[in-house]
């Protein structure tokens, strides 16, 4: 794997992280018509890190308020639905952890988990209109979308923007939850690969081809992100349905 493919990749990663179309599938099926093969998940985690920086970023005011206004009943709920939301994918990534790096071996389910995602991001074209509030049966909803969204082909930001606009959240309130919940997934998935890292002895991927990969993804995913807000709040989130059912209906067929 070369710099040149980091880069490359990194800045797919970036727009397909937040564009609800699934980064995990696209790498995947770029992995393959590249022909880059990629020892374990690190350089996955690698260039999620860096959408994560995005999110900060992006979401660093959302951050900042939340923090200093801990003392607040409505902020101590919202983080506690925050750690809700984060359960059902650390219980499935511990679990399933063997199961889901398989996963990123199999076409066939990158091809289906896309239609899964079409489908999610199409029933959004009827709901986003509600005023309801975020509460601890919804952010259990959106967590278990989370978490099949372990699943290469299945967006992470698709499915829980998705369910929370089915649910009934507000388009606003069901992207900021969304991504504010994707910060303490992708820290812990992180962790988890220095862990398996530090035990095998080495990645297998020369420091500054992770580098180029983590650099160009958070560029890359600021700009993605912000324009994703700007899509999400004109009601047209279920445009991105019609991509992931062409990409998964292509991808079977081949």
């Amino acid at each position: 794997m070369t710099a040149l493919d980091a880069i490359f990749l990194g800045a797919l990663q970036g727009v397909t992280e937040f564009l609800p179309i699934s980064s995990s599938g696209h790498l995947v099926l770029m992995e393959e018509i590249l022909k880059i093969s990629l020892p374990g998940l690190v350089f996955e985690v690698t260039v999620h890190m860096g959408t994560l920086m995005s999110i900060l970023v992006v979401f660093r005011q959302d951050l900042r308020d939340l923090l200093v206004g801990l003392p607040s009943r409505e902020n101590r709920m919202r983080i506690l639905y925050i750690i809700l939301a984060t359960i059902p994918i650390t219980v499935a990534g511990l679990i399933f952890k063997p199961e889901i790096e398989r996963s990123f071996h199999d076409l066939q389910l990158v091809g289906v988990s896309l239609l899964v995602t079409a489908a999610a991001l199409i029933a959004t074209k009827w709901f986003g209109r509600e005023q309801s509030a975020l509460d601890g049966k919804r952010s259990i909803i959106i967590g278990v979308a989370q978490s099949v969204a372990l699943l290469p082909g299945i967006s992470r930001s698709g499915m829980t923007i998705a369910l929370g606009l089915i649910t009934g959240l507000k388009r606003r309130e069901a992207a900021r939850f969304s991504f504010l919940i994707a910060i303490p997934a992708l820290i812990g998935s992180g962790i988890l690969t220095l862990l398996d890292v530090a035990e095998s002895g080495a990645s297998g991927i020369p420091a500054m081809v992770l580098l180029a990969g983590l650099g160009t993804s958070f560029v890359v995913g600021i700009i993605s992100l912000k324009l994703l807000l700007q899509i999400l709040e004109k009601g047209r989130l279920y445009y991105f349905g019609f991509y992931c059912f062409t990409t998964g209906v292509i991808v079977l067929g081949i």
